[in-house]
């Protein structure tokens, strides 16, 4: 199946425009990070940053998977670029005409990255599902992983090598860059949306009870998919406090910041392959709950030995551990929910997450203003401990993949 779907010209566009875009994007997070937590009072002004862009995306999120479900993905795929490329280069032009990058700067950066994604996983995420066929979908969520994270090990290795080294200016131009390729190698998709569009005059609060009415009465699927989004949840919470660990407890610098993104990329990649495997041969259950102990390993290593070495061989598990359980997590969401209503769906937990980090972000800021990074992993910790008792208490949901096609709704 692997071998099938790497040789499909439409899925090669896919990982190609994909990728390019992840690079730039990622490159540009961690410079933009790295320079505001090293401003006066940058940690508080990155934190602020992160729950304001967090707030604008729970707004917008049921919004998204409406537009997603009743709109051409290819053509919000390429919007999505258009806006990326506008966004960054409001942002990197004045500084390249300056020489400077200011505080707004760096904000817009960091905003920008959290709202393309935003916007572009769940495109993908439906995109896929519906270009190509079910017996794919597992295949496809493995090589995708794969990519996105081998993009973040590259993305972290140039920034790791480079930052401090080469002008900031190269650095933010060539993520501009990224997004006219991107955008490009997605114009090449042939696509044609596979139903027909339900002209409605209902309005879109209607459209998002669809994804709330659909989870109606499958308690056990919610429980399982939220439980497996929690690792998820501590990566992005994680974001924030990580500059600030590195930076406070490790005393290291931003080479060390920058190689720990690809060594949480490396890890990431490893998994993506081999939670495929493990899953064939040992099933969706025993997978996901080694992905997700894996990551609550991380979190344990940080708070137990203080030392660079430990941290980077650390993210390592950390990579391995989110990216495993999302390509389980991904999977399952393709083959049980319908392609008509998975933006809506998909829509409810992001907005679930969101929420979450909202509530996460305001507590780190005040923990670390008046304590320090190590009590925001503890929390980080016991938010793990409960989603693998979730995890476990939902598992009988997908005991074996004959339950998939009995659950599945068409």
């Amino acid at each position: 199946m692997v071998k099938q779907i790497i040789s499909d010209k439409q899925f090669i566009l896919i990982i190609i425009a994909n990728f390019l875009s992840s690079v730039g994007s990622g490159i540009t997070t961690i410079a933009a990070s790295w320079l505001l937590v090293n401003q006066t009072n940058g940690e508080i002004i990155l934190g602020y940053t992160m729950i304001g862009t967090t707030i604008i995306m729970f707004i917008i999120a049921p919004y998204v998977g409406v537009l997603i479900d009743r709109f051409s993905r290819k053509k919000i795929y390429l919007f999505n670029q258009v806006l990326g490329f506008c966004v960054i280069g409001s942002a990197t032009i004045p500084g390249v005409m300056t020489g400077t990058y200011d505080t707004w700067q760096l904000v817009i950066f960091i905003f920008s990255f959290s709202l393309y994604f935003a916007l572009h996983y769940p495109t993908l995420l439906a995109l896929t599902q519906e270009i190509f066929s079910k017996e794919y979908y597992r295949s496809i969520s493995g090589v995708l992983e794969v990519e996105s994270q081998t993009a973040s090990a590259v993305a972290g290795g140039i920034t790791g090598l480079l930052l401090g080294v080469i002008s900031y200016d190269i650095i933010f131009l060539f993520d501009m860059s990224t997004f006219i390729f991107s955008f490009i190698f997605i114009s090449f998709i042939k696509y044609e949306k596979q139903y027909k569009k339900v002209k409605s005059k209902k309005p879109v609060w209607n459209d998002i009870m669809v994804g709330l009415e659909f989870l109606k009465g499958k308690r056990k699927l919610v429980i399982l998919l939220i439980s497996t989004l929690v690792p998820f949840m501590c990566v992005t919470a994680f974001n924030y406090v990580d500059p600030v660990y590195v930076t406070d407890i490790l005393e290291a610098s931003g080479q060390i910041y920058g190689l720990s993104s690809m060594s949480y990329a490396l890890g990431a990649i490893g998994a993506g392959i081999i939670s495929v495997l493990l899953a064939k041969k040992f099933g969706y259950v025993f997978t996901t709950k080694v992905m997700m102990i894996s990551y609550l390993l991380f979190l344990l290593a940080l708070v137990s030995v203080y030392h660079v070495a430990i941290y980077l061989a650390a993210n390592l598990l950390a990579g391995a551990g989110n990216s495993g359980t999302r390509v389980m997590r991904r999977t399952l969401m393709l083959e049980l929910i319908p392609n008509h209503k998975i933006g809506r769906v998909n829509s409810f937990f992001i907005s679930v997450e969101l929420v979450v980090r909202i509530i996460l972000l305001t507590s780190f800021i005040l923990l670390i203003g008046h304590l320090n990074a190590i009590i925001p992993i503890i929390i980080l910790i016991a938010m793990m401990v409960i989603a693998l008792v979730g995890f476990w208490y939902s598992k009988s949901f997908v005991q074996d993949q004959n339950q998939l096609d009995y659950y599945s709704v068409k």
